[in-house]
């Protein structure tokens, strides 16, 4: 006779999945089954609840946190032990556990109004995070920190749209609970020094690593090296945790305008970004409300876009690829590198689609079963070479097809699309700056022979990588002068295409946008791949 298996319990609550663990506790998905309501537990690490000042806090909290509601936080509806396990309950945005979503897993990317609603996702967040400054006062003297706003205790729902309006992420903000629970008023029992005990002492039951620090960047760095938080610590994490959401990376040391890596995105965002970074140092926001406030102008900057423009940045984009608004004209050409580089120049590029990474070799051996790898690029994702411009125009082809389009859709970028993902709006010959920086192009390499990694430097402007060296790529332009060039070159009338970017063994000196180089369709080099790139429909 088969045994039913019984559902784990705790408290009234049936629990349905781990979560998320970190030195604070395990977080799972529950329902309550009085109201049949999705309901998230945080479960208290025992060598934090095992603590008289905690448990004091504990129950003080019982009546006053299920009093703060607020639409972009999680609503805390029962605060509770169950055999001295220690927990809180909030309830969950009405949704089955399988689509929930945090912060870290929603792809904001391939919404069709995703400027809008990336802007909304965040005015959403500051929300929140100013209700909490607007009730600090009155319930806890040193205030509320919010230590723990990490992309993995932000979630997300999709508003339901109205008939011919986009969908609004909404989001919902765990974990503020914590500030109040740990933030002691005597100096041994500051959060800081609480939790790093936390980390060294507690276990999870299935040994999985758990280290609140995790998320350092999202901390002040003068936080980083004490145990005195500040009461500037939710805005400074706040525009880390944009910078990192937007970017892909951390905002330490001396880093990049969010507009490098899309510039599609509106300036707003850098400043709304540099302010929150520069509060602890006395330079920037002094509240949430001064960043509401600024995502208030982006949203009325958002709204008077022209109908043509919101309808481009609105696309779907492809995936795995990024989509490329250069608003005017850009800069192209050099009047300091070879002849066949000068002038330069401006030119105007409607809006286009390209590929992130070149193609890789796993890739086009989808295309081509038979396709033989270079002895310079082995791996699966290094670059596809020893590919001929006509193999190259083939696979656009194939590639088009197999998604159900007309076979032109995919194709190669030309040569001037393919130097502005370089040069973006700025004319800067690097996708990083003006200077040339050997810590993120491979090229000028005697040892290193062959490629790497389609993704083994950071990635530039517009998200873009190995955009610079490790294989030249194809273009779908043919060799010819740059308009209003004087210079005349043997290769202008011999039937040749147009190759970008140099390879591993580039000089330094010529491994930048302008660079160009010419060989015939049928040529086949173990340095030389492409991308594809796609118009965009208006």
């Amino acid at each position: 006779m088969l045994r039913e298996k019984k559902t784990p319990t705790l408290g009234r609550y049936h629990i349905i999945k781990e979560l998320h663990c970190d030195a604070y506790g395990v977080q799972y998905s529950a329902i309550d089954p009085e109201e049949e309501l999705p309901i998230l537990l945080k479960v208290i690490a025992p060598d934090i609840s095992n603590n008289d000042n905690f448990i004091i806090r504990f129950e003080l909290l019982k009546s006053l946190l299920p009093a703060i509601e607020h639409p972009n936080l999680l609503n805390v509806v029962n605060i509770d032990s169950d055999h001295n396990v220690y927990y809180v309950a909030c309830r969950l945005p009405p949704t089955a556990p399988s689509e929930l979503q945090t912060l870290a897993t929603f792809d904001i990317r391939n919404m069709p109004n995703r400027h809008y609603a990336l802007e909304q996702l965040f005015h959403g967040i500051a929300m929140g995070l100013h209700a909490l400054e607007k009730v600090r006062d009155s319930y806890h003297k040193n205030g509320i920190i919010h230590n723990s706003l990490s992309s993995e205790k932000i979630f997300i729902t999709l508003e339901k749209p109205l008939v011919g309006h986009a969908s609004k992420p909404v989001a919902k903000i765990d974990g503020f609970w914590e500030s109040f629970l740990y933030f002691g008023d005597e100096p041994e029992g500051l959060l800081k020094f609480r939790i790093a005990q936390a980390i060294f002492q507690w276990k999870h039951p299935r040994g999985l690593p758990i280290n609140l620090f995790d998320h350092e960047h999202l901390y002040p760095a003068a936080l980083r090296r004490t145990a005195c938080p500040d009461a500037t610590w939710h805005i400074y994490s706040f525009g880390a945790l944009a910078y990192c959401y937007l970017t892909g990376h951390y905002p330490r040391g001396i880093f990049s305008s969010v507009m490098d890596s899309d510039p599609t995105i509106d300036p707003l965002w850098d400043e709304i970004i540099n302010g929150c970074l520069a509060t602890p140092l006395g330079r920037g926001f002094s509240s949430m409300q001064d960043v509401v406030d600024k995502f208030k102008e982006l949203s009325a900057k958002h709204s008077e876009l022209p109908h043509i423009v919101r309808r481009i940045k609105e696309q779907r984009i492809p995936e795995g690829m990024a989509l490329i608004i250069l608003d005017g004209k850009v800069e192209l050409g050099s009047n300091d590198g070879a002849p066949s580089e000068s002038p330069r120049f401006r030119a105007t590029l409607k809006p286009f689609f390209i590929d992130v990474t070149p193609v890789t070799c796993k890739q086009f051996e989808c295309f081509l079963s038979d396709y033989q790898r270079s002895s310079y690029s082995r791996g699966d994702d290094h670059p596809a070479t020893l590919v001929s411009w006509h193999m190259a125009k083939a696979y656009c082809r194939w590639r088009s097809e197999r998604e159900g389009l007309p076979p032109d859709t995919y194709r190669l970028p030309s040569e001037y699309e393919w130097e502005a993902c370089v040069r973006g709006i700025t004319g800067q010959q690097y996708p990083w700056g003006t200077n040339f920086d050997a810590t993120r192009v491979h090229c000028q390499q005697r040892k290193e022979v062959g490629t790497k990694s389609v993704k083994a430097y950071p990635p530039g402007r517009f998200g873009l990588y190995d955009i610079l060296g490790n294989a030249w790529e194809w273009t779908e332009s043919r060799f010819q002068g740059h308009p209003f060039s004087k210079h005349v070159e043997k290769g202008y009338s011999a039937n040749l295409y147009v190759v970008k970017g140099g390879c591993w063994l580039t000089p330094q000196r010529e491994c930048r946008a302008s660079l160009r180089a010419a060989f015939s369709p049928n040529e086949m080099r173990g340095n030389i791949g492409f991308r594809c790139a796609r118009s965009v429909k208006v």
